[in-house]
């Protein structure tokens, strides 16, 4: 087989001498250097790229992100914990009123207005009246040392009853008791349970 030779991955991801399922999964990468691949994996290497490109590992090629990553946080220190509720929502100005309480110092409870901006988009579907939060606010230490001032809301996810809900169950808890018991304090027949 044949080596291919090119300077650019999008031209490797449409030659025809790859297979379809190989090609489909190429995406183009850029590169300051170049690469020359055959269809065999041990021939494979790479050279001055700024993203990793495809290496052997037995049969397979491997595709691995650059050596980037993001920074690990070693320590986390928490000044403040506070627990909310949700009181009212205010859509307009994108802000939510809430009462909180110090889980760290024993204050009394606060009232706070607290913006959406200081909330993950992905739990504003959460922000409504009645929902419970936690508030840490402290400093995180990166392993590089560096130190970062950390304010961190976390609604919880639970799944919430409607009242009507609360009732058909009541409803229905009585109902399978009496049968149960035949409206008193006595187990009922089997009979009475199979109806």
């Amino acid at each position: 087989m044949e080596a291919i030779d090119t300077g650019n991955l999008r031209d490797l991801a449409t030659d025809a001498r790859l297979p379809g399922a190989v090609s489909a999964r190429l995406q183009p990468v850029t590169q300051k250097g170049w690469m020359q691949a055959s269809m065999f994996p041990e021939k494979c290497f790479r050279e001055q790229t700024t993203a990793d490109l495809p290496r052997p590992i037995g049969k397979a090629m491997s595709f691995r992100l650059s050596g980037l990553v993001a920074p690990r946080v070693t320590r986390f220190v928490s000044e403040q914990e506070f627990e909310g509720v949700v009181t009212a929502v205010d859509e307009q100005s994108k802000s939510f009123f809430a009462r909180l309480t110090d889980f760290s110092g024993g204050q009394p409870e606060e009232e706070a207005e607290i913006a959406f901006d200081e909330v993950s988009p992905d739990d504003w579907s959460l922000i409504v009246p009645g929902a419970i939060f936690s508030w840490n606010i402290g400093r995180a230490t990166e392993s590089a040392g560096q130190v970062r001032r950390v304010s961190e809301l976390r609604f919880r996810r639970f799944f919430r009853f409607s009242p009507s809900d609360i009732d058909s169950a009541t409803k229905e808890a009585a109902r399978m008791l009496s049968l149960l018991t035949d409206g008193n304090d006595e187990p009922a027949s089997t009979a009475a349970v199979r109806k």
